[in-house]
């Protein structure tokens, strides 16, 4: 698999983690986890709330989603191997209550880089808001 194939695999298992999966609400948003290096969990588990929808997702049913761009840079070493990637998410979607609508938008730059086989997240900024 190309590289920017596996690294869009890993942002949006990540964003359906996050977003998109009831399930992964509930039991603490572990998918998301998933998405990044050793050294990241930690502050990933810390931000959970500004990577996920955090606890607007106990008001929510469902997310569906409207729009998901994501854009990937790679930062090649002298032979023009991918070493680093940069991925710009842009996610946006309808979330649903019992009887209401919000919207969801978020943000996210990832710095990531290929460790035991996979690409993931070592450094990130992020963005989002559920509502107005």
């Amino acid at each position: 698999m190309e590289p920017a194939e596996e690294i869009r695999q890993t942002i949006s298992l990540m964003y359906t983690a996050g977003f998109v999966d009831p399930a992964q609400w509930g039991a603490g948003y572990p998918g998301v986890l998933d998405a990044f290096a050793p050294g990241s969990k930690k502050r990933a588990r810390e931000d959970l709330n500004q990577l996920t929808l955090g606890g607007s997702a106990r008001s929510l049913v469902s997310v569906t989603p409207t729009d998901a761009r994501i854009v990937v840079r790679f930062l090649p070493d002298q032979r023009r191997r991918p070493v680093a990637a940069l991925a710009d998410m842009r996610f946006r979607a309808i979330g649903t209550g019992n009887g209401f609508e919000v919207p969801v938008s978020h943000e996210g730059d990832y710095l990531m880089r290929r460790l035991d086989g996979r690409w993931l997240i070592v450094g990130y900024e992020v963005r989002g808001r559920v509502g107005e």
